[in-house]
Order: C-alpha cells, then sequence, then structure tokens
C-alpha cells in the first residue's frame, strides 16, 4: 500500500466476499476493507479494483486529515511571508526578501509537484506490476491444471488408442488381441521395477503394435548409463505405478522414504502415515535403443529368450528365404524363360531377374535384399493378381504362378498344449481352495464357467473337437482364466459391481471386459496369446465407443484388473487377502436397486443409428433437457455421429425454449443413468433432426414407472434350516404372511459376513428386499418352511400342546400335551424351537409339531407300544414357555431405512 502497510485477504465463499486486511503477529487478522467479487472479471482485475479503491481511500484520508491539522506552509501566500520574513532577518531588505522567497516557494512547489507526479506514477506502476503478477499467478496455475489434465489425457488416449487398436484387429484375427506373435513376458532390462497386470497389457500393446520384437523395456536413463541410449526421436510409452513413502500426519506436505521413515526415532514414527503417490515415467523399447549396435551378443540373446515365436512361414522368411529360393531355382531351371510368381502369404513376389523385369513392366518397387548383391524382391498384394497377370502377358511374359502349400498359420505352435491346460487347471483348483469355493472338473464338453448360485468353478476335462490340439488348448487356457477372473468379482470378495454408475447390462458388459483383460494378463505372462471368446466378440464395437468416448474409463478398468489378478497371485501363492480392505478403497455403491432404473434401461435401448432417432427428455419448467445419442454424447473427443450433430440439436432446442441442453449416449458410462423418479413430470419423445429442427414422432409415457413405489417394511429377516439341513431366507413383511426363500450362496455368505458389523442393517435389509421382490414376481419360489408337515391324525387327540425348557437341563427343549387324557413329552431340536418364535400362530405350530413328534402314539392308540414316555407327577417338570433367546447367528433386521446399499 501507498502508506508501507502489507495487507492480507481471503476468500469467504459464504457470501462471495473478499475480506482485506492486516495480519498481525500473533496471527490475528484485522479486517479493514471488504470487496463483492465480481465473477464476470479475472482474479487478477478483481484484485486491481481493490488496491484501486484502497488507494482512493487512503488519498482521501490523507487529504482529510492534512485538512483538519494544516501546517504553517501548507498555503503558499503564508508561506511566502513566514520565508521572506526569514531572509530580511538576515539583513536583506524587506522587498528582495519577498522577491526571493517567492521564487523559493515556487521552486518548491514546483518540486512537490513533480514528487507528487513520480509518487503517483509510482503507485500507478505498482498497480499494474501487481495487477500483471496477479494474473501470471493466475495463469500460471491454469497453465498446471491444464498440464496435469493433459498429462493424464494423453495418458489415457495413448492406451485407450492402444486397447482400442487391439481389439478392432480382434475381429479380423480370430479373436487374438494381444501377443499373437508369443513374445515372452513383459519386463525391464537394467532396473527391477515391479509390474502391474494393468501395465503389462500396456507393454504387450505397444510391442504388437509397433512391431517390436520382444516386450523388454527400459527407462531412459538407466538405457543411457548402460551403453544402450536411447535413438534420437524416439517415442517413449508411458508407465504408471504406486510409489509408497510415509507422510506427516501434521504437515501434509512433508512426505518421507521407507528408508528415511526407518531412521526415525520410535516415538516420531507415530506422526507418519503410509502414503501412495502416483508415479509416470516413460519406457523404450530395446530396439527402440542402441542395444543392437553397442551390444549385439546381449541383444541377439534377448531375441533368443525373449523375442517372437515364429510361425512355419516365418521360420522360412527368416531363413533369408532359402527354402523358397531353393524352390526357385528347381522351378527356374523347369521354365527358364518363364516369370515365376510365389504366393506368400497376402502376397505375390517375385526374385532375382523377375524380380527386376516385374518391376519395370508392373511399376512396382524393387526392393534390394541385404543377403545378396544381385538377390531383389518385388511384389503385390494377391486380390491384385487379376490387374497386374494381364499387364505382364500383354507385355509378353510367360508367367508361372507357384501358391503356397499350406495354410497360413494363426499363431507359433510351439508350446506344450497338456502343460498350458495343467496351468490353468492348477490355477482355478488352487484359487477355488484357498478362497472356499468348490472347484469341480467335469467331463463334460463345456465352456468353464463360475457358478454363484454354489460359489463353485466348474472346468470340462474334456478335449473337444478333434483338430488343431494345440489351438485348441490356447481357447480353452483362456476359458479357465477367464472363470477364474468371475469367481474374484463376487460381492464377498472384491464387489466389483455396481460401483461404476451403470446400468445393470452395461455393468455385466464391463465385468466382462474386465475379464478379457486379467486372463489376457495370465495368458501373456506364460508368453502365449491372449484370445476373447466368442461371446464377448460382439461386445467389441462398445467397448470401443465407451473406450473412446471416456477417457477416466480406463482408470477404473486398471483399477480392477490390477486388483483381480493381484488377488489370483496371492491365492495361488496361498497368501491371505484382505478382501475388505481391498473394497474400503473403492467408490461406493452407485446402482442401489436395478429396478429402480426401469426407465433409463428402457430408453437406452431406443436411439438407433440407422434410423437417426434420438431420444429427448424434457423439463419444461426447468427450460433443460437431456439428449440420449447412440453414440457421440462425449464432448472431449470428435465424435459426431452423421445426421445427429450435437450443435445443431442445440440449436433446435433452443428455438422451443430449452436453454440448457446435456447430451448422453445410449447406456455406459456416459448413459442417462437416473432412477425411475428422475423422470417424473418430464416429457420423453423419440425424435429424428431435420436439418436445425426436431420431429418428434412418438411420445412415451413414463409417468406410471416414474411414480414413486413404496418400499416394504421387513419385520423380521433371518437365516433358517430346512428339514434336511439346507439354509433359506425367512422373510416375514409387515401386513403380510411370512415365507422363506432358498438364496444364492454367495448372499447367504454375505448375510453371515456382516453380522455384527456396521454394515449389518443395511445390508441384511437389502438382502430381504431383493428376495422380497423376487418371490413377489416369481410366486412359486416361496416356501412354507416353519408349518410342521402335515400327518394323517386325528388332531382332536391333541390337548394343552406346549413347548419349553427342561427344568432339569435348560438347553434341553421339550414338547408336551395330552393324548387320550395322558401327559406325554418329547425332545425337540434346535430348529424346531426357533421356528416356534417365527410361526404366525404359535399355538397352531405347537399343535401341527406335537402331531408329527407323537404321531405313532397318535395312530396306534394308548393300547399300543408307546415310542413316548409319560409324564408322572413326580418328575415335577416346570412347564414354562421362556420368551424367544437372543440368537447369536442368525440376527434378526428390524425395520430399517434403506441406505442406497445396491445388491
Amino acid at each position: 500500500m501507498p502508506n508501507g502497510k502489507v495487507l492480507d485477504y481471503h476468500y469467504d465463499a459464504s457470501d462471495n466476499k473478499v475480506i482485506v486486511g492486516e495480519k498481525l503477529n500473533d496471527g490475528s487478522f484485522i479486517e479493514t476493507y471488504v470487496h463483492d467479487y465480481d465473477f464476470a472479471l479475472s482474479k487478477a482485475e478483481n484484485m486491481s479494483a481493490i488496491y484501486k479503491e484502497l488507494s482512493t481511500e487512503y488519498q482521501a484520508k490523507k487529504a482529510s486529515e492534512e485538512k483538519k491539522t494544516p501546517r504553517e506552509d501548507s498555503y503558499i501566500q503564508t508561506d511566502v511571508v513566514g520565508k521572506a520574513k526569514q531572509i530580511a532577518s538576515t539583513g536583506v531588505p524587506m522587498e528582495e526578501a519577498e522577491k526571493k522567497a517567492s521564487s523559493i516557494v515556487k521552486e518548491e512547489v514546483h518540486k512537490e509537484h513533480h514528487k507528487q507526479e513520480a509518487e503517483k506514477d509510482k503507485q500507478e506502476k505498482d498497480k499494474a506490476n501487481q495487477a500483471a503478477a496477479e494474473e501470471k499467478k493466475e495463469q500460471q496455475e491454469k497453465k498446471e491444471e491444464s498440464k496435469e489434465a493433459s498429462e493424464a489425457t494423453a495418458k489415457a488416449l495413448t492406451h485407450a488408442a492402444l486397447l482400442v487398436g487391439a481389439l478392432s484387429a480382434a475381429k479380423q484375427n480370430e479373436g487374438i488381441w494381444m501377443n499373437k506373435s508369443q513374445k515372452g513376458n513383459a519386463e525391464f532390462i537394467n532396473t527391477h521395477t515391479p509390474i502391474t497386470a494393468y501395465n503389462n497389457i500396456m507393454m504387450n500393446l505397444n510391442s504388437d503394435a509397433n512391431k517390436y520384437k520382444t516386450n523388454v523395456y527400459t527407462y531412459y536413463n538407466p538405457a543411457k548409463e548402460n551403453n544402450m541410449p536411447v535413438k534420437q526421436n524416439e517415442k517413449g510409452m508411458e508407465f504408471h505405478w504406486t510409489s509408497w513413502g510415509y507422510q506427516n500426519a501434521m504437515d501434509k506436505d512433508e512426505v518421507i522414504t521407507s528408508k528415511q521413515f526407518d531412521k526415525l526415532p520410535d516415538d516420531e514414527k507415530s506422526f507418519y502415515t503410509k502414503h501412495a503417490t502416483r508415479v509416470m515415467q516413460n519406457i523404450y523399447n530395446v530396439e527402440q535403443t542402441t542395444m543392437n549396435a553397442n551390444n549385439h551378443d546381449a541383444y541377439v540373446e534377448i531375441l533368443k529368450n525373449k523375442g517372437a515365436q515364429l510361425s512355419q512361414n516365418e521360420k522360412e522368411q527368416k531363413g533369408k528365404y532359402s527354402s523358397i529360393m531353393k524352390q526357385w531355382k528347381e522351378l527356374k531351371g523347369k521354365h527358364p524363360d518363364a516369370l515365376l510368381l510365389f504366393r506368400i502369404g497376402d502376397f505375390y513376389e517375385m526374385y532375382k531377374q523377375d524380380a527386376k523385369r516385374g518391376s519395370e513392366v508392373l511399376g512396382i518397387t524393387l526392393t534390394k535384399m541385404n543377403e545378396s548383391k544381385d538377390f531383389h524382391l518385388a511384389g503385390f498384394p494377391h486380390q491384385a493378381l487379376d490387374t497386374y497377370l494381364p499387364k505382364l502377358i500383354r507385355a509378353g511374359e510367360r508367367v508361372a504362378i507357384c501358391d503356397q502349400l499350406e495354410s497360413k498359420k494363426t499363431v507359433s505352435q510351439s508350446f506344450d498344449a497338456k502343460a498350458i491346460l495343467n496351468k490353468a487347471y492348477a490355477t482355478a483348483k488352487e484359487v477355488a481352495k484357498q478362497s472356499g469355493m468348490q472347484y469341480e472338473r467335469v467331463m463334460v464338453l463345456q465352456d468353464a464357467k463360475y457358478d454363484s448360485k454354489e460359489d463353485k468353478i466348474v472346468v470340462s476335462g474334456m478335449k473337444g473337437e478333434v483338430g488343431n490340439e494345440k489351438m485348441a488348448a490356447l481357447y480353452k487356457a483362456n476359458d479357465i482364466y477367464r472363470a477364474v477372473v468371475a469367481a474374484t468379482g463376487t460381492e464377498n470378495r472384491l464387489d466389483r459391481s455396481g460401483r461404476n454408475n451403470l446400468l445393470p447390462e452395461d455393468d455385466a458388459k464391463h465385468e466382462q471386459l474386465v475379464r478379457e483383460l486379467a486372463a489376457g494378463v495370465m495368458m501373456a505372462r506364460q508368453g502365449l496369446p491372449a484370445i476373447l471368446s466368442k461371446e464377448n466378440e460382439k461386445l467389441i464395437p462398445y467397448w470401443e465407443r465407451e473406450i473412446k468416448e471416456n477417457p477416466k474409463l480406463l482408470g477404473i478398468v486398471e483399477r480392477d484388473v490390477n486388483n483381480a489378478v493381484e488377488t489370483i497371485d496371492n491365492l495361488v501363492a496361498k497368501r491371505k487377502v484382505d478382501y475388505e480392505s481391498i473394497r474400503g478403497q473403492l467408490p461406493g455403491k452407485t446402482m442401489e436397486k436395478p429396478s429402480k432404473y426401469s426407465i433409463s434401461q428402457d430408453l437406452a435401448k431406443l436411439p438407433n443409428i440407422e434410423t437417426k432417432e434420438i431420444v429427448v427428455v424434457k423439463d419444461i419448467l426447468r427450460k433443460e433437457a437431456d439428449v440420449i445419442l447412440p453414440a457421440g454424447a462425449s464432448l472431449e473427443v470428435n465424435n459426431e455421429v452423421p445426421g445427429m450433430r450435437k450443435d445443431r440439436i442445440t440449436i433446435a432446442l433452443k428455438k422451443e425454449g430449452i436453454d440448457d441442453v446435456r447430451f448422453y449416449n445410449a447406456g455406459g458410462s456416459l448413459g442417462l443413468n437416473k432412477p425411475n423418479s428422475y423422470f417424473q413430470g418430464k416429457e420423453v419423445t423419440l425424435n429424428n433432426l431435420k436439418q436445425y429442427e426436431l420431429v418428434p414422432h412418438h411420445t412415451l409415457d413414463v409417468e406410471k414407472q416414474a411414480a414413486p413405489k413404496k418400499e416394504v417394511i421387513i419385520k423380521n429377516f433371518q437365516a433358517i434350516k430346512d428339514d434336511n439341513g439346507r439354509y433359506a431366507f425367512f422373510i416375514k413383511p409387515e401386513n403380510e404372511p411370512s415365507f422363506s426363500v432358498y438364496p444364492a450362496k454367495e448372499h447367504l455368505n454375505t448375510f453371515y459376513n456382516v453380522i455384527k458389523t456396521d454394515k449389518q442393517a443395511i445390508v441384511h435389509n437389502a438382502l430381504a428386499q431383493r428376495y422380497y421382490e423376487m418371490a413377489t414376481k416369481h410366486p412359486d419360489t416361496k416356501l412354507d418352511l416353519i408349518t410342521p408337515k402335515k400327518v394323517d391324525v386325528d388332531m382332536k387327540l391333541i390337548e394343552r400342546p406346549s413347548i419349553t425348557s427342561s427344568a432339569q437341563d435348560a438347553k434341553q427343549k421339550l414338547i408336551f400335551a395330552t393324548i387320550n387324557g395322558q401327559r406325554v413329552q418329547a425332545p425337540i431340536n434346535k430348529q424346531q424351537w426357533q421356528k416356534m418364535w417365527l410361526a404366525e400362530d404359535m399355538g397352531a405350530y405347537k399343535r401341527a409339531l406335537a402331531a408329527v413328534i407323537f404321531e405313532p402314539m397318535l395312530k396306534q392308540g394308548m393300547g399300543g407300544e408307546q415310542s413316548q414316555q409319560a409324564v408322572s407327577e413326580s418328575e415335577k417338570v416346570e412347564i414354562k414357555e421362556k420368551p424367544a433367546p437372543e440368537n447369536k447367528v442368525q440376527e434378526t433386521v428390524t425395520e430399517t431405512h434403506r441406505t442406497g446399499l445396491h445388491m
């Protein structure tokens, strides 16, 4: 400030004001000025306005103070008189003294004027510098944010391009999407960097895309240090990993390494917590370095041990065409005047003098091979034979065509099919054993699968159709690994579903992608190709759209794939997996109940890229509209669908009075994934875009679905056993009869896993609601496991039935009844005791159970042999029905409020 004070400021978001004041040494803050923040201006412009106001206020205050306490020389005439008197006192005549005084005062006034002007210029300059500094700082902050965003986007786009390219190629490559040439597992040379499953995929795909011979990589500096520097203009691939250190709980900016933490005194270690830092660095394939030139022997050794396995045709070509040239010489000897065309893969090739002549006639490229000075090659795609053959003949050439005798192999066959399958079987068996699930190898020809109801991995021991045994082994191994990955995603393990704000159908498609990628890692680690299932090949267009349009999706895929593969690794190594800790790091469940999203699911099926139909959801009162496209909703990538341009749709809706337009895809991560209640009071239409007009041709009535449904109150929910010892869920809805239903094994596990945890009420209520809804839709699944089975006896013979604890042993439960005037008793089991307290009519339950227990007596009568002992008065059995005991295992869910758990 002009007065030399240094002021501080802070922004109050609640009032949208900038508070300016002086910060004292003791940390206290004295407010001096309040300014309304103007969002129409930049931060620098707002600060300039504040400075200007403060400066004006300061100058006004200063002028006011000077006016109140004027000095003698504050008025020029008084000042001249005063100075004249001082000069005259020295003996100078008054007239001359006044002239000198006037001259001196004028000079001082002139100097003061310049001083003020200079001060004013300085203030303006300081103000400009401050504004410029603020603007520069703001621009720097934006630049940093932009840099971080662009780096994240660049990584996503680079990795996305690799994955999309691999999936696209799989369509034409019999489902093979990674490591077709069977290179060794991804690894680093010169360093020992751990490689996550996701990074393994990207290293493989980068190698495949650039046709590198190995999956061996290095970092820039280690390559340079080991005399194999990266070549100029080589583009690295981004490699991400997590660096673990320790963060000071009091100072979040202080992060130390594990080694530094170990050196701290024990009392100081308590101030630090484990901390993860995301690290990124570019990596380079060894072929991008000078290793081949500087250390050729080591390079050749890497190729030999880690390089691609060659197919039969490639092995022949690797021999510098030795086999082909042998055939060429033989045929040339028989047809010396003919030009020979050899079919090699997808090309027809000519060699030596034939290549020279063919290139001249056809105008195609002539390639000189390194093997020999006179060895040349020329060729063209096999599809162009009908074009080039007539040209050769018209040029007077005799042509002999030699087609390849063997079909081209999809992949190399140099592996042990039995060993591959044995490893896959062993992995599945060990994962099942360590996870507490079942494993079954059936002698039936079927795909491997994970049965969620039985919590079982099922694999086939059959070989399948007679054919290429080794290729069949590859497909089968991939299939087994997919089933193993599926087993890791259940609710009581990694619990992958429902966390990505996806509709159920899209969530299932995401799960299939995770299974394919994780299974692919298990194959690539063995130097084998990763192959998509035939069923999942149909999902490739959906996956391509999702990956292209949503850069954030790869982060989710990375998380899920890494968790799945790491879990499998730990189980195979017999290490404990802390599922609860892993789940705790995941985002919460976003889809609380699929049925509540039925409208969104239905609308996602309507947009059509062929008929150019789109769905428009209008909120007339708010002047908002949601537009559902078949694809192209992303505003981050240029992915417009012809006939559905977003700018034209926006213009068309603005003509209808809509101010805010949002775009969504038909399902997926960019879908309009809203609950049914979102659509209340909104107009939903199916439209076509005609130039800049929307033409609605169907109005969709969603009001009935959108109306909120009252959730039933479950008064009692327990796990019970039937007469055969099989578990079932007992459900007692409010104002409705109770019933039981058999649950899936994973849901039964979930029921018991959350007992005595803070999640018990929420999870149990969610399970109860789910099975209530299922039983309501499918009444045939409802069971009565409480009422004892009916027996053919005269129920009138049973009087005063009662169930109680024995007076001698409280753990012993007894049933009493009077039959034909005789009081009898018999023991009952724990389940029969518990079911009594669940019965709708306790009296009827006791009578029905007595009929079952005393059936022989009732049928035989008192004259026959009695199987139950009569009770005499001397036994003094105390008949007293006790209140229901607390069930320590099967706890009851009373009325609870649903809080958004997705099942």
